[in-house]
């Protein structure tokens, strides 16, 4: 396993892998590669993993309650009954009969 050394001088690429380790061998260098926003569940539980039990409980009944107020709002009911979905094809796809299985099965006309 490839261990995480620093080190202050002699910092040439060309040099072999010398220097301070960062982390002990029991510890590990987790990196999260999320598009757009943390997810909160994964807030919650770095803040545990971290020792910041107080903060991330804390954090937990705060999102709790905004899920509560949030589903007797009804903030996540469909503000219509029906969509309308529109799919547009190129003219030169031969496309006759080509999303009709699809359609039938998750659509109602």
């Amino acid at each position: 396993m490839k261990r995480e050394n620093a080190r202050r001088d002699d910092v040439c690429l060309g040099t072999s892998c010398c220097g301070e380790t960062l982390l002990d061998d029991d510890q590990y260098l987790m990196e999260v590669k999320i598009p757009g926003a943390v997810p909160l569940w994964l807030a919650v539980g770095l803040a545990c993993g971290m020792g910041f039990i107080p903060y991330a409980a804390v954090f937990t009944a705060i999102l709790c309650l905004v899920m509560v107020v949030l589903h007797y709002t009804n903030f996540t009911k469909p503000k219509a009954s029906h969509i309308q979905l529109t799919v547009t094809v190129p003219e030169n796809l031969n496309y006759q009969g080509l999303f009709d299985d699809v359609l039938d099965q998750y659509t109602d006309s």
